[in-house]
């Protein structure tokens, strides 16, 4: 079995600080992203997204694999789309934390 790698760097602050990120295959190398972009609403990569389109890369191929079984009867081309929520929140001691709620379905953007 191969092995998958991908990296993220961060310099600055929280709110006023940037990152990058680069995958071992050079699929990505260096894509900005930022506070703004994974929060805000500003175009441009996060990782949430990157997380949405591997989990719909992989339902994907279990829909396929679902069709060349026999098992479900799909048309020629099978697609999904996943959402990713990124939900932030504070405990009562002041730390934080984060977790994400991913949903896949059928079809496609």
């Amino acid at each position: 079995m191969s092995t998958n790698q991908g990296s993220a760097n961060w310099n600055g602050g929280l709110k006023s600080g940037s990152g990058s990120i680069s995958t071992l295959s050079g699929a990505l190398k260096d894509i900005p992203y930022s506070f703004t972009k994974r929060f805000e609403g500003e175009t441009g990569l996060n990782p949430e997204e990157l997380i949405g389109a591997a989990h719909a890369s992989c339902f994907s191929m279990a829909l396929w694999r679902c069709r060349l079984g026999g098992v479900v009867q799909f048309p020629e081309k099978a697609g999904a789309l996943a959402r990713v929520f990124h939900r932030v929140g504070c405990r009562a001691d002041g730390s934080y934390f984060g977790c994400l709620v991913i949903e896949v379905r059928q079809g496609q953007l």
